[in-house]
């Protein structure tokens, strides 16, 4: 990343064409998720669809709880953490006036999550990172508010996993005719805890 972004600003500076779809800005962006300690750390957005950014705590780089001035809780997630996400999660985003008049790709700005819809995007997210750090979602408590609030959603993957149908590189195999068996990982489904309520942000 680092290599890539000097090489394009040596060619920034000095004129030099650019491929087409190469640019200072997209190569930081996603050089801001592998490598912070040189391109810097995303951002926090100073807008959003419900107002603006009043306060806000990090719960990862790129990953912020957001409290606007219109008392709206949002959850924010910068674009190129997008793909860590299902349709089902994708569905539930909305982005600001600005990026939907300039196209996200373009602005590389975020997408947000409100009220309830919170606990999805954040229940992907750690199940996809787990080498980031997660001490201020309380686990138990975020699976409790996804079967809250999107119980279909939640059985469907318990019934997948159950199968053997989230496991994408045992299904990649099967689909190029390559036998395998599936990984089935009963710690991997979504359980309900009673006794420690829906509460899964720690710092509220």
């Amino acid at each position: 990343m680092v290599i890539e972004y000097e090489i394009l600003r040596y060619r920034t500076k000095n004129k030099l064409p650019l491929g087409e779809f190469d640019s200072l800005r997209t190569a930081s962006a996603f050089g801001m998720e592998v490598c912070p300690e040189y391109f810097g750390t995303y951002p926090v957005p100073s807008l959003t669809p419900w107002g603006y950014t009043a306060r806000h705590k990090t719960i990862h780089n790129g990953v912020y709880w957001i409290e606007t001035d219109q008392c709206v809780s949002t959850l924010a997630v910068c674009c190129v953490i997008r793909d860590d996400f299902s349709k089902a999660v994708l569905d539930l985003s909305e982005i600001t006036e600005y990026d939907r008049e300039h196209n996200l790709d373009h602005t590389m700005g975020y997408i947000f999550f409100r009220g309830e819809d919170i606990c999805l995007p954040l229940l992907e997210l750690v199940r996809g990172n787990d080498q980031w750090d997660w001490s201020l979602i309380n686990r138990p408590a975020l699976m409790n508010a996804v079967w809250r609030s999107f119980p279909e959603y939640a059985a469907a993957y318990n019934i997948r996993e159950q199968q053997g149908k989230n496991d994408c590189f045992g299904m990649l195999l099967l689909t190029l005719g390559i036998e395998a068996e599936l990984r089935v990982s009963p710690e991997n489904l979504i359980v309900l805890t009673p006794s420690v309520g829906t509460q899964f942000l720690n710092f509220l």
